[in-house]
């Protein structure tokens, strides 16, 4: 069964904004800066009147102006939204590695033997056992015990077969786990107090943005 947890941080959702945003402005930029898109088709005018000729010039002159100025606008807020959300992700607090490295844990080179993964084995436990340690204030003794129990684990999965096939089929050397799957929403979006303000949000873009965007 899996458990799924919210995106308490905001990072994933970050980083999915910043996916959603760069997939937008790219091509729209592009569009808007190509010199295509400022060149004006000239055609043949119908009337070659004094004032039809006039009222044209003015409608070229006002029209294009205001339409890039717009785009201009829009973009330069999209791009500053995109250059925020890049700071975030850069500056985002890496979580713990999902991959599990007992020679890591144990501090021992990947090329070590059995044989020395055995001998660095027992000079951890002579400093590291629990009875070799007094629990302190900074340091319970839950503390002490979860760390050993960690260091034996990773020295089992370098030299015991069973343990050492669960890490290497589940990246856990106690076997298949409970699966976790993280949803790149915040925790705040689905809390009963902000319901009200979600569902503001939900019907000023459904009700107001998305006809508007139709109507232009």
């Amino acid at each position: 069964m899996a458990q799924y947890s919210y995106d308490e941080s905001g990072n994933m959702a970050a980083t999915f904004a910043l996916s959603v945003l760069v997939l937008i402005l790219v091509p729209w930029t592009i569009s808007v800066l190509s010199p295509k898109s400022r060149k004006h088709v000239n055609r043949k005018e119908g009337c070659t009147c004094a004032p039809c000729l006039e009222n044209q010039q003015r409608l070229k002159k006002q029209m294009p102006r205001v339409t890039f100025r717009k785009s201009y606008v829009f973009l330069a807020l999209g791009w500053a939204a995109t250059a925020a959300l890049v700071y975030k992700v850069i500056n985002a607090t890496p979580g713990e590695s999902v991959l599990y490295d007992p020679f890591e844990i144990l501090g021992i080179a990947r090329e070590a033997t059995e044989k020395e993964i055995k001998s660095h084995y027992k000079k951890l436990s002579k400093i590291y056992h629990p009875d070799k340690i007094k629990a302190t204030a900074e340091e319970t003794l839950e503390m002490i015990q979860d760390r050993f129990v960690k260091i034996t684990k990773a020295y089992k999965a370098l030299t015991d077969e069973v343990t050492r096939e669960n890490w290497q089929k589940y990246n856990d050397p106690d076997g298949p786990q409970q699966t976790t799957v993280g949803i790149a929403i915040p925790q705040w979006v689905i809390d009963a107090q902000n319901n009200i303000y979600v569902l503001g949000v939900y019907a000023v873009v459904l009700l107001v943005g998305l006809p508007y965007l139709v109507y232009k």
